[in-house]
Formats: structure tokens, C-alpha cells, sequence
């Protein structure tokens, strides 16, 4: 179990008290602004060398375009990578796609669905990125991991967890261009059944994915932590988010990033999830379904798990 890395400052001296407190407050507001800006800006991250979560904005012209990612800071091991939703300016159906993930940065490309033409107007994704394994956080324990998946349902395990958490994931490689999408369903305290889903006009039970992918999963306990410079805040709805939007109510001051999946397969349809109104009271979402084989988008109520990042 590791835990993230806690930085403290001695006094020394009763003289010196007077000076070192001037510091401090000066050096905690510089910190406060970076780690605003790092968030703030696309491709940039905020956090540790054991998290590390970031915002990016874009547009994409076609399918061959990948975008590129540098951590602030290195990670001693590669970590796993999770990322998503898309925010809802571009109407067409997409969801994320990461790969070439190393110990100083990844690449991302938005996904159209296939029956699409790949070009997607500009829209903001939220990442996280953590070293595999188990982290003790302050009043909450996450999870990370990476397995390579196919069309068939596999069973993940997780560690550290006494309730069944909120998990995400996201395909982390390219190996068949075909969007896909992760789906999972039976989450416990100690795993959760994971898949990939293809477009319906091609993803046929007994019909296999031309090639299985990595898939980066991350899990995280309900609830809330503050480390090192970053807040999240941890949950999910009840079962009755649909293609609807459904408003996530829940207050956290200076809200820069979203991660939300569905943590049930109530409905088979392929789908993901888009997000808009992400603000200090919450966020809306909904869940979108492509149109490959028919256009009937309606989609039966999930549970969707949702994290809410603040940098402070």
C-alpha cells in the first residue's frame, strides 16, 4: 500500500517563527495559482508523483489525429490512465481513447463511432492518472490497474475497498481502430466485470473484436480527500440516469474536472457517457447511445459513478 507523499516544514528557530510564517503564506499562494493554471490549462497536470489529474480542451479534424500529454512531474513507474467524459458542444456520439501511456505523458484521440466521420468540434475531457495498485488517500483508498479485454466479459479484481467503489475505465491502446466503448457491470468490494463494446451495426454476440486492448481501470472508494493541492469528491446515483440529462447535485468549491461511467449494463445498447453544467453545484449528465443500426437512442436507467476534481 503506498500513500501520497506529505511535505512539512520544522521550525527550528523562535526568531526565525516570524520570517518562515511570511514564507509559508507566500509559498501557499504561489502553490494555490500554479496548481490552478496546471489544471487549467489543456494538456497540463496537477497533483503528485503518485496522482495526477489534468483538463484538456481540442478539437479534432480526423480519425488519424492523436494529441499528446506531459505529467508535471515523472512517475516513477507507468501509470494507469483514465479519462472522460466528453463535454456536450459537438452533438455526434463519441467516447475517449488513450495509448502510448509512459512515465512522462500519454496520448488521446476522441472516438467517433465508425458509422462517423471522425471530425469532432472543440470539447474538454477531464484525466486522472495514478501508479498501479492499491493508495491509501486521506479518508478514502483507490485502486489502479491495467488488463487486456476483448468483446467477452472478464472479471477484474480490486483490493483495499470495504464497499463496492466507483470504478472507471478507458481502452488504453490502438490495436483495432474500431471505437469501443467500456462497460461493466457486478461491481463488489473486491472486483467488477469489465468489457468492451463496439457500435451495434458491428458488436455481435459470438462475433469477436478484431484485437483486444489494454484497458486502464481505476477505482475509487465514495467520499472525499484533499492531497497535496487536489480535492475529489467521489459518488454515484441511484439507478435512474438514461439518456436524459440527470443533474448530480453535490457542492465542492472550485470544480475544474469530471470523471463519470457507468457502473451497470441495465441496458445492452452500446452507449458512454456526456457530461455539460459542470460547475461548483454539480454536473448534469446522460447517457448517449450511437446510431450504426438503427436511429432509436432511448437507453433503460444505470447507475452512473461520477468524481469531481478541485484544485485548491
Amino acid at each position: 500500500m503506498s500513500r501520497f507523499p506529505y511535505r512539512a516544514v520544522t521550525l527550528v528557530s523562535r526568531g526565525n517563527s516570524m520570517r518562515l510564517r511570511s514564507f509559508l503564506r507566500i509559498f501557499a499562494v504561489c502553490g494555490l495559482l500554479a496548481s490552478l493554471f496546471a489544471t487549467a490549462t489543456p494538456g497540463s497536470a496537477a497533483g503528485t508523483s503518485t496522482i495526477q489529474t489534468g483538463v484538456v480542451t481540442f478539437s479534432q479534424a480526423n480519425a488519424t489525429t492523436w494529441y499528446p500529454v506531459t505529467f508535471d512531474e515523472s512517475f516513477d513507474v507507468v501509470p494507469v490512465v483514465v479519462m472522460g467524459p466528453i463535454s456536450f458542444n459537438g452533438s455526434h456520439p463519441a467516447v475517449m481513447r488513450v495509448r502510448n501511456v509512459t512515465t512522462t505523458g500519454f496520448e488521446y484521440q476522441l472516438d467517433e463511432w465508425d458509422y462517423l466521420d471522425a471530425g469532432h468540434t472543440g470539447e474538454t475531457v477531464s484525466w486522472v492518472a495514478a501508479t498501479p495498485g492499491q493508495h491509501d488517500l486521506r479518508k478514502m483508498t483507490a485502486f489502479a490497474t491495467t488488463v487486456v479485454l476483448d468483446h467477452q466479459w472478464q472479471t477484474v479484481s480490486l483490493a483495499g475497498f470495504d464497499a463496492p467503489p466507483v470504478v472507471f475505465g478507458s481502452v488504453g491502446s490502438d490495436n483495432d481502430p474500431s471505437a469501443a466503448a467500456i462497460r461493466m457491470r457486478n461491481v463488489t468490494a473486491t472486483s467488477v466485470e469489465l468489457r468492451i463494446q463496439e457500435e451495434e451495426a458491428y458488436d455481435k454476440v459470438g462475433q469477436p473484436r478484431d484485437a483486444a486492448e489494454t484497458v486502464q481501470v481505476m477505482a475509487f472508494s465514495e467520499g472525499s480527500t484533499t492531497e497535496d493541492g487536489l480535492a475529489l469528491v467521489v459518488g454515484k446515483t441511484t439507478d435512474s440516469v438514461t439518456h436524459s440529462w440527470h443533474t448530480v447535485n453535490t457542492r465542492s468549491r472550485g470544480v475544474t474536472g469530471v470523471l463519470a461511467d457507468m457502473q451497470t449494463f441495465d441496458g445492452g445498447d452500446t452507449a458512454g457517457i456526456r457530461y455539460r453544467n459542470l460547475g461548483d453545484t454539480g454536473v448534469d449528465v446522460r447517457v448517449e447511445e450511437e446510431k450504426s443500426q438503427n436511429s432509436e437512442t432511448s437507453h433503460t436507467t444505470e447507475v452512473v459513478g461520477w468524481m469531481l476534481i478541485t484544485s485548491w
